[in-house]
């Protein structure tokens, strides 16, 4: 085998790569030639230390980035991202999707709680003004049981909420991490 043997067998066996990287690497192994001529090698004393043209491009392969490994590794860990979010989507439409939303819901209701500790006791303090003096004094009692229920109730519910907030973000992303792998 000689130069134009050997680097047109290892044209041909980094043919997965481009154009660009394969006459880069193509030059890289001319000069290793040209530099053993220089020395007084001769051709084969050249190929002997490069090795056959089949170990230099499986080395070569397995070193870039864009080898047929690599594609073959991006094909499998795209098929298992694929699989993994279905399984996933059904597992979360069926065992999470339910229990989110009637929580969810339950605390958009206890907010209507909020409204009606603040208003009704409102309410009743005007009924005491238009039926009578008398009742005057219960019903500053409870406007301000009321409105001070609502308000606790009201700060419960925003720290609950932002919780409950926190705790889906981290649900997403620990998704997120399960399909890409990380």
């Amino acid at each position: 085998m000689n130069k134009d043997q050997y680097l047109k067998e290892l044209k041909q066996l980094l043919a997965p790569l481009s154009k660009v990287e394969r006459d880069e690497i193509l030059y890289d192994y001319r000069e290793h030639f040209d530099n053993g001529l220089r020395d007084g090698k001769t051709d084969l004393e050249v190929i002997n230390e490069l090795g056959s043209p089949e170990e230099v491009a499986e080395n070569v392969l397995e070193e870039l980035p864009n080898s047929k490994k690599s594609i073959h590794n991006t094909n499998t860990d795209l098929v298992r991202m694929v699989v993994l979010s279905i399984v996933l989507i059904f597992i979360n439409i069926i065992f999470v999707l339910a229990p989110l939303i009637g929580i969810i819901t339950a605390y958009f209701g206890l907010y209507s709680v909020v409204v009606t500790l603040i208003f009704s006791p409102m309410v009743l303090f005007f009924n005491a003004i238009v039926n009578g003096v008398g009742s005057i004094l219960i019903s500053f009692f409870l406007v301000g049981v009321g409105l001070s229920l609502g308000v606790l109730v009201l700060l419960g519910l925003l720290w609950l909420g932002k919780w409950l907030f926190r705790l889906i973000k981290m649900y997403i992303n620990f998704n997120v991490r399960l399909v890409r792998g990380y």
